[in-house]
């Protein structure tokens, strides 16, 4: 019987090739794509999943209150770790990481590895896997050095990496404790070295007892019986019992669940983050997979008429709906198992480049119990989804007016109509919303950042560069490819330090100002096309002078007071003060899509740690690129030349909504791909339908283009009802998605028009071909049968 049902759900395959052709390849198309998404997700969702105490690790954060409003900020202060683990009942572990990028080398051998100074009770707490040694024998000495097992590989081979020396920043050496495996690509941590963080306390004087100075990370275990509500009410004031002050930061608990996805937080509580990025994808993949389900039960309604016999037939020779219906969701569901098959040989097809894409490499790993149970599942739900109208709808015909010739195509025309209507509807609101995210990522792209990033190189402070940078900055302009250089303590784009601590006369004292502090050289803000729109720069002739001097941006200035803010005088609750001698125009930093705090530059050579190089316009990068490396390698021989381009370090900050646009306008235009699949296949029945209506038509004297605007009115009409109906939904939703970001576009009119003849151009496009096949056809052959 089994073997029966084949042979026939092949034969009408074959016997309807054309339109089975349609409906498997759009279903692929949709399967391929859900599944490409269901990939993505997958591995999102997986984050940190290699953390054996996942559900009992957490990443301290504070909330800190500024003019009224909460921040959420991940700095905390250095006695903190150990403080908690004494006196809070609960946390079973604590450590500090110091995150920092640093040049290794054994021999000739440089590179620079990105790692950490931490505790030694870090490897328990992540679970650690090591290759070499163990978490016991890993920071037994001020020296000792973990690393990964990339790293090992690159300075040594094959070869055991334990007992070896590598050399840090060309001072100090480090003898390799122990390996560790690397950590995974969808991991939150990721590190390639770690040391013992008493030996950057000890290098660098860290004063361990200050509450009030934030400079490091800490992570915490909680213990298995634990209530992280109950840890987290004690940990909520401790920094205010420390510093005896209310207005101290306020401690909260952020779970190793959240830190990739929920990692947003708004006014002191979490608003989401990429989640909503997963959630938005997971939903458009189950929208093209009903679109690509409702291609196939159009088509296979609107091929009902060619199988009326058939079940009339077989209604006569005594069989039951029940049987009928099981039999042609039966077929449906054969065509659903060729569908997946085919999709799936399209994802391995697709998934390098989707791969390269995201930038989170997936596979489809077809041995894994989940997946073989999501293929059998989208198997399962396609068919059942797509068949079961047609099912219904075929097996409900009555053998007696099949047989008379009067059909029952009113009611299957109008649900056919309906979902042609929401495939469409569902299509122009992707157009739409791709438009939208297309046009926010723009906005904030081309946004005025209150300096110039084309052009413009940035460098790590090491070696010789900050001891030496008068005589550097001097060879640099003699390339005559360098306009200027300077140094800032750090990336232009980050918070970096700041505080509270500065006050000025008539400033009120119940108001607590966030200002970011930076130190630069002179130049600087020329370096940076930062305007400077009162006062001076900062000479490099009057090192001493200038360092009790401050220039400071737009905003501050305003908050100062009315009038000139040059010559005001700005104090700090350690006693000292500084002088204005220059107001620059402000610049966004920080919170891209935000209004930037207020910064106060000062010429304090301590903490330089960026180096900033502009390259005149009309020099291409390589050419740049080429006499810079040559100064630096003359100058600064010790460390290889790495660089960035300020402008793509800024892209990147955007990776997310980069992504987000990128994959919609690829979804889109599947959506419509799949939904004119369907639209070709209905053009075509109804002309084979009408071919007889049309020969007579052409005998009587119709043109070519009067016929063709006759077959492609019924669907052009759909199309257009599609587009007031996606309006509204369209404005509706993206209005409510841009409203996430502070720095935003508003959704614009002409956006969804021209949406909407985009989608009524593509559809005329598909039926046109099939409207004027038919009209060109010899009407003697059509009328032949007569």
């Amino acid at each position: 019987m089994i073997t029966n049902f084949f042979k026939i759900a092949i034969r009408n395959l074959w016997k309807n090739r054309g339109y089975s052709f349609l409906n498997i390849f759009g279903l692929a198309i949709g399967i391929a794509c859900a599944g490409l998404i269901f990939l993505w997700a997958e591995n999102e969702l997986n984050y940190d999943r290699f953390l054996a105490k996942k559900d009992r690790l957490y990443y301290i954060m504070e909330n800190q209150t500024y003019q009224g409003k909460i921040r959420t900020l991940g700095s905390t202060p250095w006695p903190m770790a150990r403080a908690i683990t004494n006196e809070v009942p609960g946390i079973a572990a604590a450590c500090r990481v110091r995150k920092v990028e640093s040049l290794f080398s054994v021999g000739d051998k440089a590179i620079y590895e990105k790692g950490a100074y931490t505790d030694p009770s870090f490897f328990e707490m992540i679970g650690s896997a090591f290759v070499e040694g163990n978490a016991r024998v890993a920071m037994l000495h001020p020296r000792d050095i973990v690393i990964t097992e990339t790293v090992a590989h690159a300075f040594f081979g094959n070869a055991p990496a334990t007992g070896k020396r590598l050399k840090m920043d060309n001072q100090r050496e480090y003898q390799v404790s122990a390996v560790l495996r690397d950590f995974p690509v969808n991991s939150t941590i990721q590190l390639n070295w770690m040391i013992p963080i008493s030996t950057y306390i000890a290098d660098n004087q860290v004063q361990m007892n200050t509450w009030g100075m934030n400079a490091t990370n800490t992570y915490v275990e909680l213990a298995p019986t634990a209530n992280s509500a109950a840890v987290g009410r004690q940990l909520l004031n401790f920094i205010s019992t420390k510093t005896g002050q209310a207005g101290s930061p306020r401690c909260v608990l952020f779970s190793a669940n959240d830190w990739h996805l929920r990692a947003d937080f708004e006014d002191g509580k979490q608003t989401g983050g990429e989640i909503r990025y997963v959630h938005l994808f997971v939903i458009i993949a189950w929208i093209i997979l009903l679109i690509a389900c409702i291609n196939f039960m159009n088509l296979a309604t609107a091929r009902s008429e060619k199988r009326a016999r058939e079940v009339g037939v077989r209604k006569v020779l005594g069989a039951e709906k029940k049987g009928l219906v099981g039999r042609f969701i039966g077929e449906a569901l054969f065509l659903s198992a060729i569908s997946v098959g085919l999709g799936l040989f399209l994802i391995s097809l697709a998934l390098p480049a989707f791969n390269l894409l995201t930038n989170h490499p997936v596979s489809m790993g077809l041995t894994r119990p989940v997946h073989l149970a999501a293929i059998v599942a989208v198997t399962l739900i396609c068919g059942l989804v797509a068949g079961s109208y047609p099912a219904l709808y075929l097996a409900s015909f009555n053998p007696v007016f099949v047989f008379k010739g009067i059909g029952k195509g009113g009611g299957a025309s109008m649900v056919r109509k309906g979902l042609v209507v929401m495939q469409f509807s569902v299509s122009i609101v992707l157009i739409i919303s791709t438009v939208i995210i297309y046009q926010q990522l723009q906005h904030i792209l081309t946004r005025d950042l209150g300096y110039d990033k084309d052009n413009l190189i940035s460098m790590a402070v090491r070696g010789n560069i900050k001891p030496h940078f008068d005589a550097i900055r001097a060879d640099l302009l003699g390339t005559d490819v360098v306009e200027d250089a300077a140094m800032n303590s750090f990336n232009t784009m980050s918070v970096g330090n700041n505080g509270s601590n500065a006050s000025w006369d008539g400033k009120d004292p119940s108001q607590d100002i966030l200002i970011s502090y930076r130190g630069v050289t002179p130049g600087f803000f020329n370096t940076m096309h930062m305007k400077l729109l009162e006062g001076r720069d900062f000479r490099a002739d009057l090192p001493v002078t200038d360092s009790n001097y401050a220039i400071i941006t737009k905003g501050l200035a305003n908050m100062m007071g009315k009038g000139s803010a040059i010559g005001k005088r700005i104090t700090f609750n350690w006693g000292g003060s500084v002088k204005v001698i220059g107001v620059v125009a402000d610049f966004v930093y920080g919170d891209m899509y935000g209004s930037p705090d207020p910064v106060m530059f000062t010429y304090d050579s301590s903490e330089f740690k960026t180096l900033y190089i502009r390259y005149k316009a009309g020099v291409t990068p390589d050419a740049a690129l080429g006499k810079i490396a040559a100064v630096m390698k003359k100058d600064n021989p010790a460390y290889p030349f790495a660089y960035s381009f300020v402008d793509e370090e800024f892209d990147k900050l955007f990776t997310s909504e980069t992504l987000v646009g990128q994959l919609s306008r690829l979804f889109a235009c599947l959506a419509i791909l799949i939904s004119c699949l369907g639209l070709f296949g209905l053009s075509a029945y109804t002309a084979e339908r009408r071919t007889k209506e049309i020969g007579i038509r052409k005998v009587l004297g119709a043109s070519v283009s009067g016929i063709t605007g006759l077959l492609s009115r019924e669907f052009l009409g759909l199309v257009f009802l599609s587009t007031l109906i996606a309006f509204p939904i369209a404005w509706l939703t993206m209005s409510h998605w841009l409203q996430q970001y502070h720095y935003r576009i508003s959704v614009q009119w002409w956006v969804l028009v021209a949406a909407g003849f985009m989608a009524v151009a593509i559809a005329l496009m598909t039926v046109s071909f099939q409207c004027v096949k038919a009209a060109l056809m010899n009407p003697v052959r059509s009328l032949r049968s007569e």
